[in-house]
């Protein structure tokens, strides 16, 4: 009947729509994980430098001492 097919239509367009939504939140998903790691290398990363910024202090320090 006319009123199963409009229903029937109906429900392939939702599932179509929440398909796309599932799509949608997993590439998002997947995004924030990609971030997430790259924030984490980029906060080691700066642990990293300032560790040997430290160290080329203390060396500039112990080197400018020497020279006085």
């Amino acid at each position: 009947s006319e009123k199963v097919d409009s229903l029937e239509r109906d429900r392939e367009l939702l599932m179509q729509r929440c398909e796309a939504a599932q799509a949608a939140s997993a590439a998002h998903a997947q995004g924030e994980r990609d971030q997430r790691l790259a924030k984490d290398q980029l906060q080691q990363e700066m642990r990293d430098t300032r560790k040997k910024y430290e160290m080329l202090k203390v060396k500039y320090k112990s080197l400018k001492a020497s020279y006085v």
